[in-house]
């Protein structure tokens, strides 16, 4: 970790800079970084979701693995400056991991997955913490015999609803599984969704009428792939409509949710070819779509290269959207990718940042009362060992080169950067370090979803 008089002085040199070369690269606003933390031990920790807290500073929810020892959820807070003030950890024997995070009324709620004492099963587990990170309550449900959660919002009566997905047993066909919490920790109903193939939800919001909209994928009868799919249902889980999108050739998977102002939803994650949902895909590019307030689709787009490229987590802008997620480097590795769209889904700008030779994958990304985003996720390429927790709080500089963006007729969007773009001004999370030596912990749940990569070895195990 830096020091704060370094970070002060490194942000500065960097806000200079950027205002001395911007006019001259194309005057597009662009990101710089504030400052970086590195969190983690000698094992495998991973974020899956962040969120502020009301102190200016942020907690990760993930998961942490030790060497030769099993997975346990993990929530880390961090100040304003990124400095970690506390790590908890929760749980049982087994694996058991966060994949996503709510604010509240009094904390945070908490989804993810637990495995059962008795019978080995995974089984949704859903906590509520208060702003030190105790338990206020925790809740696992085991849905039509096992269950995963991925998904968590808070309701308007202060009741919790989650998603994620449910099947009889392990080698079964799963469905989207939807579960309603109150406030207290009381499971009040239990609903289900889906068809012969694999189903599963990653996202929930809140819709306008009280009710609720998931996004995720859909397996289409006799299609061994799957569609994005988009859910709205009532206050009591009825289904009100259900919309399928995507390409009949290609797999479509939505893992982040936003709606948007105007009253409609922006859904991001990846889009792959080759065999099936759960099969490792031949190439993915990340995924957008646009719909309105009706689950009608005003477009839809996917940008990438020949790679694994895929979008994790979303936030809407003044002027567009900002997405974060991974991009496969030309010599294999994969980077954090943060991307910001206009409103009708151009390029505006693009940064791919790595932190060495090893993956750096991009999670979880927040928005900030100054204007700018915090974003995190887990990299080989540098800290204690295994894969540590990146994370890096940015701001807005005035300019930001505005490269070459071309479309092409499959709406697949690149940005090809100008010279002076392809090395990005922040010395401290750029370049070719060489990892050090490091002890390699048993790949537990979330460890085993950053190995894989793709967006099939997330939803085969298990993520705003």
């Amino acid at each position: 970790m830096r020091s704060n008089s370094c970070r002060i002085i490194a942000t500065t040199a960097l806000l200079v800079l950027a205002v001395l070369i911007g006019p001259a690269a194309g005057g597009v606003v662009g990101p710089i970084v504030e400052w970086e933390s590195w969190i983690g031990g000698t094992g495998h920790d991973v974020v899956f979701d962040i969120q502020e807290t009301g102190d200016g500073g942020y907690l990760l929810a993930g998961n942490t693995t030790p060497v030769n020892g099993n997975g346990e959820a993990y929530l880390v807070k961090l100040d304003a400056n990124g400095t970690k003030t506390w790590e908890k950890t929760y749980g049982g024997p087994g694996e058991d991991v966060f994949l996503d995070v709510a604010a509240t009324k009094d904390g945070f709620v908490l989804v993810g997955t637990t495995t059962s004492r008795t019978n080995g099963l995974d089984r949704l587990m859903l906590v509520q913490v208060d702003m030190n990170g105790s338990v206020l309550f925790e809740t696992n449900t085991s849905g039509r015999g096992l269950a995963r959660g991925l998904g968590v919002t808070e309701a308007l009566d202060g009741s919790f609803v989650a998603v994620g997905l449910s099947a009889v047993n392990p080698s079964s066909p799963s469905d989207i599984y939807l579960v309603r919490v109150g406030p207290t920790g009381t499971v009040l109903w239990e609903k289900y969704y889906g068809g012969q193939g694999e189903d599963r939800a990653f996202k929930v919001v809140g819709a306008s009428d009280g009710g609720f909209v998931i996004a995720g994928a859909m397996t289409p009868e006799s299609r061994s792939g799957t569609d994005a799919y988009l859910l709205k249902v009532d206050r009591d889980g009825n289904r009100a409509w259900e919309k399928h999108y995507g390409s009949g050739d290609r797999n479509e998977a939505v893992f982040d949710l936003v709606r948007v102002a105007d009253g409609g939803y922006v859904m991001v994650g990846r889009s792959s070819s080759g065999p099936g949902w759960l099969g490792t895909p031949e190439t993915s590019d990340v995924y957008v779509l646009r719909v309105d307030r009706d689950g009608v689709r005003q477009w839809e787009k996917t940008y990438g290269g020949p790679g694994f490229d895929r979008a994790w987590d979303a936030e809407e802008l003044q002027n567009g959207y900002l997405l974060f997620g991974s991009k496969t480097a030309s010599d294999g590795s994969e980077d954090f990718l943060l991307m910001q769209l206009s409103g009708t889904g151009a390029v505006t700008w693009e940064q791919n940042l790595s932190a060495g030779a090893g993956h750096d994958r991009g999670f979880a990304l927040r928005m900030t009362p100054d204007g700018g985003w915090v974003a995190a996720g887990s990299s080989e390429s540098k800290g204690a060992g295994g894969r540590d927790i990146w994370v890096m709080k940015y701001a807005l500089a005035e300019t930001m080169p505005s490269g070459t963006g071309t479309v092409v007729a499959n709406e697949t969007s690149t940005l090809s950067p100008s010279p002076s773009e392809t090395t990005p001004v922040v010395p401290a999370t750029t370049g070719s370090a060489t990892p050090a030596p490091t002890t390699r912990a048993p790949l537990g749940l979330a460890a085993t979803i950053c190995a894989l990569g793709a967006g099939c070895a997330l939803v085969a195990v298990r993520r705003r």
